[in-house]
């Protein structure tokens, strides 16, 4: 007698996530709250990740990467060499943990948008004449609607940002 064998239990697929962690204590920026993704979520997400990572380094450097030209559109390249710009010429330097939270990720075929929340808590800034916090400098916990598309390098592109309230 032969005893029937066990059925074997197909797996059921898991969701993907991000595929690196995209915190990067030495830079000073904390990705909160990382949620499940998939397909094309997961390039979604890390192409804003990485945006959010270069404009945290535009913050503290007051220098414009060239990671931008890749990652967002000229328009937004240009804001951020205003906001560098505006910085250095006031001699400021930013400081300290940025927060940063990205939800609300919806891809619809060749179009993308995302919420931002920038979370200035564990930033502080410093100039010629003293410290501040970043409340006192105007940086306070903001979200932003993001809108992507293709890059033409088989990737997304940050093409616009605009304020979504508080968060």
């Amino acid at each position: 007698m032969t005893a029937d064998p066990s059925p074997t239990p197909t797996p059921s697929p898991t969701p993907t996530g991000p595929m690196v962690e995209p915190s990067d204590p030495e830079l000073g920026i904390v990705f909160e709250d990382v949620p499940v993704l998939e397909g094309a979520q997961v390039d979604v997400y890390n192409t804003v990740a990485a945006y959010q990572k270069e404009y945290w380094r535009m913050m503290t450097t007051n220098t414009v990467s060239p990671g931008f030209d890749v990652l967002a559109s000229p328009e937004v390249t240009a804001m951020m060499q205003r906001i560098a710009t505006q910085n250095a010429g006031q001699d400021l330097e930013i400081l300290g943990v940025f927060h940063t939270r990205i939800y609300d990720l919806a891809v619809d075929g060749e179009s993308a948008t995302v919420t931002v929340c920038d979370d200035y808590r564990e930033v502080t800034a410093a100039d010629p004449d003293g410290t501040y916090t970043s409340q006192e400098i105007g940086l306070v916990g903001t979200a932003k609607r993001l809108t992507l598309g293709p890059s033409g390098f088989g990737t997304w592109r940050l093409l616009n940002s605009t304020p979504a309230g508080g968060c």
